[in-house]
């Protein structure tokens, strides 16, 4: 059983949704929690949070049925670095409980020096609990795929070839950010072709283990 935990509603298709595809073909249950309901300011006529929150849902389970997810969780947090449910014990006793239920044996989520403050809650709140539980944390990389500090941890790298497809596809779900996510899905694309011309495949996504 895999386990995911993003910040927003596509982070877990860029950082991740080759890799969600291949397990999910293997018969493997993914399982993504996603912490925010999506900053509406990002999304083209939608200016009303919980409007902009519905319609990004929306797009994330659409984005879930191409890759294979079983269940997407939504914690719906706001959107906001410094809102207060990131600090709460009751959001990391929340996730606590469903892990316990899961029992996954792999969690991937956002690189602890991601460059984005509520990727880098989500990131400590996934290393309390894995190293709590003792399960194997796997990091990805969403804004800067560069190496930095915590980038010598050991590798792993996945070969998404025959899935990379479907990752493209989970990704043209998310309409409503359609043009924000322009830059996000090019450095994604250049990843994973990069990752694997390093391991030998056509495309590969390269995780850290942390």
């Amino acid at each position: 059983m895999i386990l995911v935990l993003a910040a927003h509603s596509d982070d877990e298709v860029l950082g991740c949704g080759g890799t969600i595809a291949k397990y999910a073909e293997e018969g493997e249950d993914v399982v993504s929690i996603v912490f925010t309901s999506g900053d509406p300011t990002n999304i083209s006529h939608y200016r009303d949070a919980k409007e902009a929150g519905i319609k990004r849902r929306k797009e994330s389970i659409a984005a879930s049925k191409i890759l294979g997810v079983r269940d997407t969780v939504f914690l719906g947090i706001p959107d906001k670095p410094f809102a207060a449910e990131f600090k709460s014990k009751k959001i990391k006793q929340r996730i606590t409980k469903i892990v316990k239920k899961l029992a996954p044996r792999i969690i991937f989520t956002h690189v602890p020096d991601d460059p984005h403050p509520i990727h880098q809650s989500v990131a400590k709140i996934a290393k309390e609990i894995a190293t709590a539980e003792e399960i194997e944390l796997y990091t990805f990389t969403i804004i800067n795929p560069i190496k930095i500090k915590h980038r010598e941890s050991p590798r792993m790298y996945i070969d998404i070839s025959s899935t990379f497809k479907k990752k493209r596809e989970a990704l043209q779900q998310f309409k409503s950010q359609e043009h924000w996510l322009i830059y996000y899905k090019l450095i994604a694309y250049l990843d994973n072709k990069l990752a694997g011309l390093k391991s030998g495949h056509h495309y590969a996504e390269v995780f850290y283990k942390w």
